[in-house]
């Protein structure tokens, strides 16, 4: 009895996930800008997408924050 419960609890969680997911509208042109902005190329190639991404960090260490143009990294990885 605990098992379908456990069932009918799992299936209600992914139909609401489900439905979320198709409720927000996808703006191609908005993403497009938006990468533009931050230098982050999105280019078809056979099989798939390549993306390229600018040399200099998008996100500070532990931050989840976009960063400034001007800041740098505070941490230097050695080139290899």
């Amino acid at each position: 009895m605990a098992g379908r419960a456990w069932q009918t609890t799992v299936a209600a969680c992914m139909t609401l996930a489900l439905l979320a997911g198709y409720s927000t509208d996808l703006d191609r042109s908005k993403e497009d800008r938006l990468n533009a902005q931050y230098g982050i190329t999105v280019l078809p190639v056979k099989g798939g997408v390549e993306i390229r991404l600018p040399e200099a960090p998008l996100f500070d260490t532990d931050e989840s924050v976009i960063r400034e143009a001007g800041r740098r990294c505070p941490i230097a990885w050695p080139r290899r």
